[in-house]
């Protein structure tokens, strides 16, 4: 049904492929574009803005959870065209999205559209994979074995060689390390919370508790990830600052 009805779409009486919230697919027979409604804050009103999304195919064409456009050929992506406005403006209102702003929607080289799809959850992961590799966002990780590679928690994955902090390397044993509630992975030898190495002894390192965290009132046995921490070692107390990477006598 739905074949013949994309068979049958004409620039006069267009087929919906997508509709979501501000944001409608269709297909004219020939071409596929995205039509979506703008926020323009200045003006106080919605704009239209259409967007054409070149060698789409309406037939396999799918939108992923985290937002992200894919054929059976292509995974598709957008950018500012060459002759755009900013895409942001600074404003009363602070900097915002410039409603003016023009982009584009490319196909992204070498992942494969058909087999491309999340490591986990799309709402949960950074990771994906499609049948040849393993992609940071949409960039391929060509550290990364695709056969052992597998999403950890925060922003850490491993695989059968090495931990991965986002697209990063770190030095930490993949078959021997521990990963707590507030985001710090550590072995025998070294300590990283995130893409920072924290240097204190590995073999007796301790988090104790959270003086200020990302969320208010939560404990530190509990979501903080982020804020600064009371840590320890066979040395003594110390107090650890995720955004400056600071560690100071407690």
């Amino acid at each position: 049904m739905k074949k013949q009805q994309i068979q049958k779409a004409t620039k006069d009486n267009p087929y919906l492929l997508i509709n979501h919230k501000y944001i409608q697919i269709y297909t004219d027979g020939g071409k596929v574009y995205q039509q979506e409604q703008i926020v323009d804050v200045i003006a106080g009103k919605f704009i239209q803005r259409i967007t054409e999304i070149p060698n789409a195919d309406p037939y396999s064409l799918k939108r992923m959870k985290c937002g992200t456009l894919k054929d059976k050929n292509n995974v598709f992506a957008t950018r500012l065209t060459k002759n755009s406005p900013p895409e942001t403006i600074k404003t009363e209102f602070g900097v915002i999205n410039n409603p003016n702003a023009i982009y584009e929607y490319y196909a992204i080289p070498g992942i494969d559209g058909k087999s491309f799809k999340a490591i986990k959850e799309e709402y949960d992961t950074i990771y994906y994979q499609d049948k040849n590799a393993i992609f940071y966002g949409f960039e391929k990780m060509e550290n990364a074995d695709r056969e052992s590679f597998e999403y950890l928690d925060f922003c850490y994955a491993r695989d059968k060689n090495f931990v991965f902090c986002k697209d990063n390397v770190i030095e930490i044993d993949t078959h021997n390390f521990k990963l707590n509630n507030n985001g710090f992975i550590y072995d025998d030898k070294n300590i990283f919370h995130y893409e920072h190495q924290v240097f204190l002894d590995a073999k007796t390192f301790e988090v104790l508790g959270c003086v200020k965290g990302t969320y208010d009132g939560v404990s530190a046995e509990g979501f903080i990830f982020n804020g600064t921490f009371i840590v320890k070692d066979k040395n003594g107390e110390y107090l650890y600052d995720s955004k400056t990477n600071n560690l100071t006598d407690k």
